[in-house]
């Protein structure tokens, strides 16, 4: 049963709230699926699952930040982003606010 929940690519939510109808509302219905399922393994299978999720949210967000810095990179390179300071550029960022 481990497996079919890991295999259906929910990747459930970063906190550990009860859950609850609003919590549910925000997912469709594979994902109540995958919850129902995954509440239905024991704890140690649930704790597992739990860290399986996490470390692929985390590689995920590796994977695009890696990308976005390629892609800042290239436009540096490229001419479309200049260099400046980190003052001004904090400045810019609070200015566009």
């Amino acid at each position: 049963m481990l497996r079919a929940v890991c295999d259906s690519g929910f990747a459930g939510s970063e906190s550990k709230q009860p859950r609850s109808d609003a919590n549910r509302a925000k997912i469709d219905n594979r994902g109540i699926r995958v919850l129902t399922d995954a509440e239905a393994l024991p704890a140690d299978e649930q704790e597992m699952l739990e860290r399986l999720l996490r470390q692929r949210r985390i590689e995920t967000w590796r994977q695009e930040t890696a990308a976005e810095a390629r892609n800042a990179i290239k436009a540096f390179r490229s001419g479309k982003l200049k260099s400046q300071s980190a003052k001004s550029l904090i400045a810019n960022l609070r200015e566009s606010k």
